[in-house]
């Protein structure tokens, strides 16, 4: 997994990109939507990533996202 400071070069992050399949759903600590949100799985335990893969409400992705500095 990279670092918080690679992740400030802009080296890509693996992540889970995961939407609700009903309009609102929690897990494992989370609410989603059917808009989606990005979690980096850095952020996850093993078994929160398990739950969520595995959940037939969510509709989840693997990713990876490159992290941008806002302060320029």
């Amino acid at each position: 997994m990279p670092s918080a400071e690679a992740a400030k070069e802009g080296a890509a992050v693996e992540a889970l990109w995961i939407r609700s399949v009903p309009e609102s759903f929690r897990r494992c600590g989370f609410r989603f939507t059917r808009e989606g949100f990005g979690i980096a799985l850095d952020a996850l335990t093993d078994e929160q990533i398990e739950t969520l893969e595995s959940d037939p409400n969510l509709v989840v992705e693997r990713t990876s996202v490159t992290a941008e500095d806002d302060a320029e």
